[in-house]
């Protein structure tokens, strides 16, 4: 495994979602889709809550990330949160990938330390996953993303890494990363994965930009929500090719 991975909902993004219990305006299918500004949170408080992704008849997926965007909301609720992340091929028994354990704010991650990001051996395939959220006290969860599956993995790790801070168009909004990266040497199937996954999707799927071992690549934050603003990658693709992509964080 390389240290710099590319986490994407392509694969779960069509998912049936069901929770526990749903606020209004509030549903699972916000975790999916969007900025990190659209939650899902439940209508009612309790120590345990549920969200459960089925991928449908004849769909799999394993996993060996998670990352939770705004994980932040749920600790602030109980700082006895827990996550427990599972798989089922029949919905009736499942089995466990991660346990988070008692978290606080000092496990999250990203540039406003409000992710929660796990990176580890890969699972068995399954076709329903389920999330559950855990309280010491009863407690009413809120979360924004939930990202999970197989990262990208493009074999070599990026030759350059540029990370700047740029400020969006309205003045009052807080400046955000802007992430430039290269590669050389990428072999004909990861190129053709990233570009059938995450460049022909780019104006609709978010990423997010993980690391695995070094964290100092990307200052630090380990997981950071992305739009992509460009991706470059051979018209010919060969046996190795050069890519280029442009990140830029959203909040």
């Amino acid at each position: 495994m390389t240290n710099i991975l590319i986490g994407s909902n392509r694969y779960i993004v069509d998912a049936a979602v069901t929770a526990s219990s749903t606020a209004t305006g509030y549903t699972g299918n916000n975790l999916l889709t969007a900025g990190r500004w659209s939650t899902w949170c439940a209508s009612s408080a309790g120590t345990s809550h549920t969200v459960k992704f089925d991928l449908g008849s004849g769909t799999t997926l394993a996993c060996d990330y998670m990352v939770l965007g705004r994980a932040d909301y749920c600790i602030k609720d109980d700082d006895t949160c827990s996550f427990v992340l599972a798989g089922s091929n029949d919905d009736s028994s499942y089995t466990n990938w991660h346990d988070s354990g008692t978290l606080t704010s000092a496990d999250l991650v990203g540039p406003n330390d409000q992710e929660y990001a796990v990176i580890d051996t890969a699972s068995d395939a399954y076709r329903y996953w389920r999330l559950t959220i855990a309280y010491g006290a009863s407690g009413t969860p809120e979360l924004a993303k939930v990202y999970l599956g197989t990262a990208l993995d493009l074999g070599r790790d990026p030759y350059e890494i540029q990370i700047s801070k740029t400020r969006q168009h309205f003045a009052a909004y807080k400046p955000v990363h802007e992430i430039n990266l290269a590669w050389s040497g990428v072999s004909y199937a990861s190129t053709l994965t990233l570009r059938d996954t995450v460049g022909e999707l780019k104006d609709w799927h978010p990423i997010y930009l993980l690391t695995s071992t070094y964290h100092d690549a990307l200052l630090n934050y380990r997981a950071i929500h992305c739009r992509v603003l460009s991706l470059t990658t051979p018209q010919q693709i060969t046996a190795f090719n050069d890519i280029r992509m442009i990140c830029r964080e959203l909040i």
